[in-house]
């Protein structure tokens, strides 16, 4: 499924912001999913854009916005909903919601989901309801690959898409404007997306070269405290931290020593931490069979 996340604002304000890169990062590691980036047109550029008729088009894969399944817009104060405007006109898409049709989700000739995050979107989204099929209320860490997830069946399945819209409406977070005012649950920040990160990239080191190893073994524990602090009972990201000792401390004289030289240190892990975080796993779901085999292993 392809996501363009936009920031409307001139690229040297939209590729700063970090909630903007840090969604974007973690779109990209889902599974069958690819996210892209677009930015709002310096004024010489959206003009040479209409003079030459061509539509506005992506930072990565310099795909036309309207070729995506799902456009995401990040609002971060009120002045920038009119550069909205001009990013959906330059695309080609219809600058309302009520104007895009009902084509199913797989035609080619159907406009992208357009939808908008952020405190602007978040804290008063009825004034922008008119030109969003749907706003993300909250911490779209965790939203969006849920989202993601949903869309994604809705494509295989040619869903329309005010079917579509009505499946998404069923997740705590997002708001269809076109439903009508009803109440919608904020999302708050839960463990799933930096543990989903974790194991993602956890999975990923197999294949992996030395240098890609070193820069990544510090990311997976990263993730995996974050994960942590917001639930320190969450089992799956216990085991995957108790992995991560597990392997970390298995590493080969080549790969510590890269490690060493590339961050200065090698991240503190141990057998025993490792057995730490399988014990409490075990204590917490003692029917996980997986725990029991690296338990063993780990002693």
């Amino acid at each position: 499924m392809r996501w363009a996340l936009t920031y409307p604002e001139v690229y040297e304000v939209g590729a700063s912001n970090l909630g903007h890169i840090i969604l974007y990062s973690i779109l990209n590691a889902q599974p069958r999913q690819l996210c892209d980036r677009a930015y709002l047109p310096a004024p010489d550029l959206a003009a040479r854009l209409r003079a030459a008729s061509a539509p506005l088009f992506a930072v990565e894969s310099r795909r036309a916005l309207a070729s995506f399944h799902i456009l995401g817009f990040s609002l971060s104060y009120e002045l920038g909903a009119t550069n909205v405007l001009e990013m959906l006109d330059l695309a080609g898409i219809p600058l309302r919601a009520s104007g895009r049709g009902d084509l199913p989700l797989n035609d080619p000739d159907a406009p992208p989901l357009i939808f908008a995050g952020g405190q602007t979107a978040t804290s008063n989204p009825e004034p922008y309801g008119p030109f969003f099929d749907f706003i993300a209320l909250g911490d779209g860490e965790e939203l969006l690959p849920e989202i993601g997830l949903v869309l994604e069946e809705a494509i295989s399945a040619g869903l329309s898409r005010s079917v579509a819209l009505a499946d998404l409406a069923e997740i705590p977070g997002v708001y269809v404007p076109a439903f009508g005012k009803r109440r919608v649950v904020r999302r708050t920040a839960t463990p799933m997306p930096h543990y989903a990160m974790a194991l993602a990239l956890s999975r990923m080191m197999d294949v992996m070269s030395v240098r890609e190893k070193v820069a990544t073994v510090q990311r997976i524990r990263d993730h995996a405290d974050t994960a942590l602090r917001r639930n320190p009972d969450h089992v799956k990201t216990l085991y995957t931290l108790g992995r991560w000792h597990q392997e970390v401390s298995a590493l080969g004289t080549p790969e510590k020593a890269a490690i060493r030289i590339a961050t200065g240190a090698l991240p503190k892990a141990s057998l025993a931490e490792a057995i730490d975080c399988f014990e409490k796993v075990r204590r917490l779901a003692p029917f996980f069979l997986a725990n029991y085999l690296s338990l063993a292993e780990a002693y």
